[in-house]
């Protein structure tokens, strides 16, 4: 019965704020925003983009949700991004610092205003349910999402369609989002509806759903209006049938979604064919490629001496990393390269997270490596902080700590500039010193800044400044702070970079609505290169014969070379197509709302209750349940109460969680009627029923790092145990139980996406559980687990590309001694399915104890010991699913393993070691749209004679440890 409480509390959100935070709430009319210290400004802010949100958004999609949404202003995080649920009561979270100018977020008019009007989009467009599910939420609470039944394509595509519906930029008016689908069409590789419908292997994986799902639905408002999107919202929304998509785009528009998809796929070809001809008519720009990794490959720098070129690469097959390459002399003819890094291509310093191509790098005059990379700091901020490499020797040392700091440069005499973020989303051009960083630029209203670049005498410092709407390239003198404008218009142009002359100062601009780089000089600008796709990041060779630049294919982004030519650069006289645009929003100023103090009442009480059946020692139990937690994650808990049909007794399971402090606390109030084994040793036949009531305290210490990650628990149990009936009259063990637990986990394991498992670290786990007179037990005992795993990758690859094949180990062992022994030996024998809702989130968690090819419980004792290996092997990628359903087959991969171990008594002197073999067939799916894991049958068989050695077949979803 424990186990619903269980799940319910493993549902709610998982604790991320930082305990030290002070919460305040503003009040407007249709929000509460709850924010911290140090951004109280930045809440204001919120508050007003989130006023103007509701003034836009409610007549387009036609809601008014109940009561006012919640929305938590976070400072922990150097990244931008927020999310939003409907569940129980109307939730955002919005993460203060704003997107960077290389961010897919990078094209808005106002940060705060394109983040609060996404994440309201999906409010309103989630909270909207009607008719009999409607019904059913008005009786149990708001539990039932029925437009949550639907693709990430639809969900995100329609929030991020809105972003440039209400506002003059966004991702639909966005030249790199738009470059990504004309990638893909080009070149064939637009996904079909199935896999963008569910989380594919291929780039660009996740963002091509908010990309290729907005562009999507743009089309059908285009052709259909704009009503037609909110038909759709309203017609899914009152559709108890889940999943009936086609039915709802057939009842509302005339054709399926599967046929709209066709279409609006031949349209973009269309758009992208027309596009490319001009480039070619014109004269495309040859790149000679120096990588095809993909992906994200990014900031490419070369050394001082030129003789090699480095960059940073996150991809499918490995950890995020620095690489280096020689490129030799410039330039050769554009000839495709066969492998996925040229010869001599060489790892330099891992960056450890990386996932979106965020770090940046850039070169000193000693020739180490200066980077940013992404830190845990005191627990709760994921921060980023500056690093140096030496990349002959690999030894790294850090050059900040908290500082929050990101896109390094260096200058010829060793200075290092970079962005310096403060509390509140606000940013600042500084440079490091020997006290506090220097501040070169700070804008006043707040506005972004970025990608500070040194010139080469390092006198002034070109840097991006985001402003009316767009991204310009400005000059700051060192000296006198004087500014210089390159640009201001509504072009979004990034990426600065001197030549090492100083005569030029070259950009990445979508002037022309596709990226391109250009130079410019005072009163004269010129275009560099012109591409069909994108070109960006442009670095100048130091002997200024070369330009290293970041180019763009349906695989992402790479590293390429062009001769650096001036004589060739074309002069630029026409305006940026932007200035098409709608007039910029502007955010309204003069609001101001009343703050009070954070009240967690208001969310945390019950939301929701669900009857439900389930069974306890004698048979079945009728019950509630509830759960709940406060919109600032201060307190979550879950509550179950029951009656016993047989047993005519009550029961209840309460759990509650506190993270108001360090460490995590956990309550657990518990009765329930189990079955125990009668008292009596290993063999006591029979068993009678068993009322205990008692609770639990626990409090939690996680040690967290990018390279791995540790947790502390101490545990301590109170119990009274009862006889309830005992009709057979076998020995009982009734009496007050009082244990304490303490459990300790480490863990370094690492995964890629092309991973069909971990393939490298370890992880370990300890457990200790005793109980004595001490403590307050009626019983003493002990019992300690261990249980340890270890990965390796295997070195085979074909064209630098990683076969992905991985050799797997764990070693387990457990040992107890004291009273109640029957209640605390284990058991070896057959395959363990476990708690299916924790195998497939959360694998690690899966049974330990399998000894596969024998029958099940065939050992037991007062201890075992158990080894098992497995090598894993990919068999088929598959990449293949039904329609806009849930359910998507990504590939098949294959284990053969080898369990081996006993369950024994060390008292008996008994212990045999029993080895079985086998094999699994694994089929890596996809479930819900979001949720991979592995559907697996298997056969073993016990390499030994006699009863307990079976052919042991089984079927099992996730659990792979």
């Amino acid at each position: 019965m424990r186990l619903f409480a269980l799940l319910l509390v493993a549902a709610l959100p998982a604790a991320a704020l930082d305990p030290r935070f002070v919460w305040e709430t503003l009040d407007t009319p249709h929000f509460q925003v709850h924010y911290h210290q140090g951004t109280y400004l930045y809440a204001q802010r919120v508050a007003r983009a989130a006023e103007l949100s509701y003034r836009r958004l409610v007549p387009l999609l036609d809601h008014v949700p109940d009561g006012r949404t919640h929305i938590v202003v976070q400072d922990d995080t150097d990244f931008a991004n927020g999310s939003a649920s409907p569940v129980l009561y109307n939730l955002i979270h919005a993460y203060a610092p704003p997107p960077d100018a290389r961010s897919t977020l990078a094209d808005f008019d106002d940060n705060v205003y394109e983040l609060i009007s996404h994440e309201y989009t999906h409010i309103l467009h989630l909270d909207t349910v009607l008719g009999l599910p409607e019904a059913v939420n008005d009786v149990f609470g708001k539990l039932w999402i029925t437009n949550g039944g639907q693709p990430i394509w639809f969900i995100e595509g329609m929030a991020t369609f809105a972003e440039s519906e209400v506002s003059a930029a966004g991702r639909v008016r966005a030249s790199e989002e738009d470059m990504v689908v004309r990638a893909e069409v080009l070149e064939g590789k637009l996904p079909r509806i199935d896999t963008l419908s569910n989380l594919p292997l291929e780039w660009p994986r996740g963002f091509g759903q908010y990309t290729v799902g907005s562009r999507f639905l743009s089309y059908i408002g285009n052709e259909y209006g704009l009503g037609a999107l909110r038909d759709l919202s309203h017609d899914f929304g009152s559709r108890p049938i889940p999943f009936a998509m086609n039915f709802s785009a057939e009842r509302v528009l005339g054709p399926t979604y599967l046929q709209l998809y066709d279409q609006f796929a031949e349209e973009e070809l269309r758009r992208a064919s027309r596009l490319q001809a001009q480039v070619r008519a014109s004269g495309q720009t040859e790149i000679e490629p120096l990588t095809r990794l993909g992906e994200w490959v990014r900031t490419p720098r070369w050394s001082a001496d030129g003789s090699t070129l480095y960059y940073t690469n996150s991809g499918p097959h490995r950890l995020p990393e620095i690489r280096a390459v020689r490129p030799g002399k410039c330039c050769g003819p554009r000839l495709p390269m066969a492998e996925s890094t040229r010869a001599g291509d060489r790892h330099v310093a891992n960056l450890w997270s990386d996932g979106s191509g965020d770090a940046t790098l850039a070169v000193g005059p000693d020739g180490r490596v200066v980077y940013a990379r992404v830190q845990v700091f005191q627990e709760f901020e994921i921060l980023q902080d500056l690093f140096s490499v030496d990349p002959n020797t690999g030894e790294e040392r850090r050059l900040s700590r908290g500082l929050r700091a990101r896109s390094p440069d260096v200058s010829r005499d060793g200075r290092v500039a970079f962005v310096w973020r403060h509390s509140g989303g606000r940013t600042a051009i500084a440079e490091l010193s020997a006290g506090a960083p220097r501040i070169l630029f700070e804008d006043p209203d707040g506005e972004p800044v970025d990608s500070p670049r040194y010139s080469p005498d390092g006198a002034r410092v070109a840097f991006l400044h985001h402003r009316d709407g767009a991204w310009d390239v400005r000059i700051v003198d060192r000296a006198s702070l004087a500014l210089t404008d390159v640009t201001h218009d509504r072009a979004l142009d990034r990426d600065p970079a001197w030549t090492r002359d100083g005569r030029w100062l070259l950009f990445s601009s979508d002037r022309s609505g596709v990226y391109n780089l250009y130079a410019w000089r005072p009163g004269d600008l010129r275009q560099v290169t012109n591409v069909v796709l994108g070109a960006f990041e442009p670095d100048p060779s130091p002997d200024g014969t070369q330009l290293a630049l970041v180019t763009y294919s349906s695989r992402g982004y790479d590293v390429g070379r062009i001769a650096l030519d001036p004589d060739s650069w074309r002069p630029v006289t026409a305006p940026p197509v932007a200035e098409k645009r709608p007039p910029v929003t502007a955010v309204p100023q003069e609001e101001i709302y009343p703050t009070r103090p954070y009240s967690a009442w208001e969310t945390l009480r019950p939301h929701f209750w669900l009857p439900y059946a389930a069974a306890d020692g004698y048979g079945t139990t009728l019950g509630v349940l509830t759960a709940g937690f406060d919109a600032i994650e201060r307190h979550e808990y879950a509550a179950t109460a029951w009656w016993s049909l047989t047993g005519k007794e009550p029961g209840w399971d309460l759990i509650y969680v506190n993270h108001s402090f360090y460490p995590d606390l956990t309550l657990e109030l518990t009765r329930d009627l189990g079955v125990p084994q009668a008292a009596g040793g290993l063999d006591a036949l029979g068993y009678y029923y068993e009322r205990f009531v008692g609770g639990s305290i626990s409090a939690s210490f996680p040690f967290s790092q990018v390279e791995r990650a540790q947790s502390l628990a101490l545990t301590y149990e109170l119990e009274e145990l009862s006889v309830d009936t005992n009709p057979g009259g076998f020995p009982t063990s009734p009496g007050r139980l009082a244990a304490a637990t303490l459990t300790y986990s480490w863990s370094d394991v690492r995964r890629f996406v092309r991973s069909i498992c971990n393939e490298f670290g370890q992880r370990l786990a300890l457990s200790l559980r005793v109980s004595d007179p001490a403590l307050g037990s009626q019983f003493s005992f002990w019992q300690a687990t261990t249980s340890a795993s270890k990965f390796f990758s295997m070195p085979w690859s074909s064209r630098g590309v990683p076969w992905h094949h991985a050799l797997a180990l764990r070693a387990s062992f457990g040992v107890s001694n004291g009273d109640l022994a029957n209640r605390h030996d284990f058991f070896l024998g057959g395959f363990q399915q476990g708690d299916l809702v924790r195998s497939v989130l959360t694998p690690a968690t899966a049974p330990v104890r399998i000894l596969r090819g024998f029958a099940g419980g065939a050992f037991h004792g007062t201890a075992y010991a158990l080894g098992t290996a497995e090598y894993r092997f990919p068999l088929l990628n598959v990449e293949t699913g039904a329609w806009t359903l849930p359910v998507y087959l990504r590939r098949f991969h294959g284990a053969v393993y080898v369990d081996s171990g006993d369950a024994f008594s060390f008292s008996r002197h008994d212990f045999h070691l029993h080895t079985g073999a086998g094999a699994e067939l694994r089929a890596e799916v996809v479930l819900g749209w979001i949720l991979p894991t592995d559907l697996r049958l298997g056969c073993a068989r016990g390499l030994e004679s006699g009863p307990p050695a079976i052919l042991d077949c089984y079927a099992a979803l996730g659990g792979v440890f």
